[in-house]
């Protein structure tokens, strides 16, 4: 699964890749009364729900939008002050310790930069 944020209306808006186009996940969960996903970082249930999502292959077409129409946003809605990946850690203070843990393809939705969104995946 690959997921990224555009813009729209000047916000954020999270995008799954599917069928070498975008689907606006926000507003096909608006059209079909799920949940949004909007102005928030993504968990591990949204995960499991995005991917219910996807598999979906009744989404209309008109959900869907090509990459060149979309400006692509940066990797995350909302970074937290709080979280080690929200900032670099300085040389000097950190030296020999590390800040958190290395995602796992467990728990961390693939996160993939915009041109290669579409490129063709080995994932069936």
């Amino acid at each position: 699964m690959k997921i990224l944020y555009f813009r729209k209306d000047g916000q954020p808006a999270l995008g799954v890749v599917k069928d070498n186009f975008i689907l606006d996940v926000d507003a096909w969960q608006t059209a079909s009364g799920g949940k949004i996903f909007a102005g928030r970082n993504l968990n591990n249930d949204d995960v499991i729900r995005l991917k219910q999502i996807i598999a979906d292959e009744n989404i209309p077409r008109n959900f869907f939008l090509s990459e060149s129409s979309l400006t692509i946003a940066p990797c995350t809605p909302a970074p937290s002050a709080r979280s080690p990946r929200a900032r670099a850690p300085s040389s000097a203070s950190t030296a020999g310790t590390t800040t958190g843990t290395a995602p796992t393809a467990a728990t961390e939705p693939e996160v993939v930069h915009p041109r290669r969104a579409l490129a063709p995946s080995s994932e069936k």
